[in-house]
């Protein structure tokens, strides 16, 4: 098992840029430990292995992961696929893992239990301009929270929230 990262040495860069290469650092770092806890914790027997090349160019001052990363956001297509009439297992950045099911109505149910005690939560959910977008009706207060998902591995995905924020390492069938 190993982590590869490749990063230039900038004397200057822009916060945006800086921004996105440490976003593909942490969920390269958080899918491998997240792999290693789910296997430590009775999950599948093969550890996958992360490799996240995360080479950052400046050209229009704007980071570009480099080609050969595995790591891929979702777009609003993947994002339909992934969740549409789906349920989705999670496990949060807190340690709380979690079932949701997202009807293609756009209702959504959620169901939590862990170290911070166990709960559910109904509400809604939609996509738009490559994020998921869920209000639920107690968690954030009720406030809607558009995260963006990256696919990490086969049936893997990292759920950054609306602030940057890691989310949740999510698990399900490959599709």
């Amino acid at each position: 098992m190993g982590l590869t990262y490749s990063v230039p040495s900038q004397k200057s860069l822009e916060g945006n840029i800086v921004d996105m290469s440490t976003r593909l650092k942490l969920f390269a770092a958080l899918a491998l430990l997240s792999s290693v806890a789910l296997s430590a914790c009775g999950g599948s027997e093969d550890v996958p292995e992360v490799t996240a090349t995360t080479t950052t160019t400046v050209q229009n001052k704007k980071a570009q992961p480099a080609h050969d990363s595995k790591i891929q956001q979702l777009d609003d297509t993947g994002l339909n696929l992934l969740f549409s009439g789906r349920e989705i297992n999670g496990l949060a950045t807190d340690g709380q893992r979690w079932t949701a099911s997202f009807d293609a109505s756009g209702t959504a149910n959620i169901a939590w239990k862990g170290p911070n005690g166990s709960g559910q939560d109904t509400g809604s959910w939609r996509i738009e301009n490559n994020t998921n977008c869920v209000t639920w009706q107690t968690i954030n207060d009720g406030e809607e929270n558009c995260m963006t998902v990256y696919k990490v591995d086969r049936g893997q995905y990292n759920l950054f929230n609306g602030n940057g924020s890691m989310n949740s390492l999510i698990t399900t069938p490959e599709l």
